[in-house]
């Protein structure tokens, strides 16, 4: 996996963005001919490229409830460390994402107050630059950006990965996600 820093969607800026590999050393970190950038993203086991982008600090401040952080781990049998990573796609995601929870299956009021319109999170298991599991998800509600998804990660991926805003960064959603368990 690799993360590159500055990437811009019209080009690069000032000079072309050097890729830093991060995980398992292929051609820019990922064999070329399973990476995806936005549209064609419907298999599992396919690995995209987005851009981090700020969010707006909710899942922070809601993950901070230790009950909640509990339900999630037993949903995802990972200690997931509070916040989320929002990543921007070229494209609108269409991949399958096979699992589903609802506030009621995280105990209670995580999202009514900040997103009233949503009516749960279809998510997958994801690895992250290569080398970090994590979950993505997409929220289910009309308003959610199409083209966003968002990772939570047993690591504070920024902080990890050195992550800024703008810079590019590659997932791989992983395959037999079947009943919304880890597999």
């Amino acid at each position: 996996g690799w993360v590159c820093r500055g990437a811009l969607w019209g080009g690069t800026g000032a000079g072309d963005p050097v890729p830093r590999v991060v995980g398992n050393g292929a051609v820019d970190g990922v064999p070329q001919d399973e990476s995806r950038e936005g549209g064609q993203m419907g298999m599992p086991g396919t690995t995209y490229r987005g851009v981090v982008v700020p969010g707006r600090g909710f899942a922070a401040q809601r993950m901070a409830n230790p009950s909640l952080l509990q339900a999630l781990k037993r949903v995802t049998d990972l200690t997931l460390v509070p916040g989320t990573l929002n990543v921007r796609l070229p494209q609108p995601f269409d991949g399958t994402l096979t699992g589903y929870l609802t506030e009621d299956d995280l105990g209670g009021n995580v999202w009514s107050d900040h997103a009233p319109n949503r009516q749960g999170i279809q998510w997958g298991e994801v690895r992250i630059a290569g080398q970090y599991r994590g979950i993505m998800f997409q929220g289910d509600e009309p308003e959610y950006p199409p083209e966003q998804v968002e990772m939570l990660s047993e690591h504070h991926l920024r902080a990890t990965l050195g992550l800024r805003d703008g810079d590019l960064l590659e997932f791989t959603l992983l395959t037999d996600q079947g009943t919304g368990k880890r597999p």
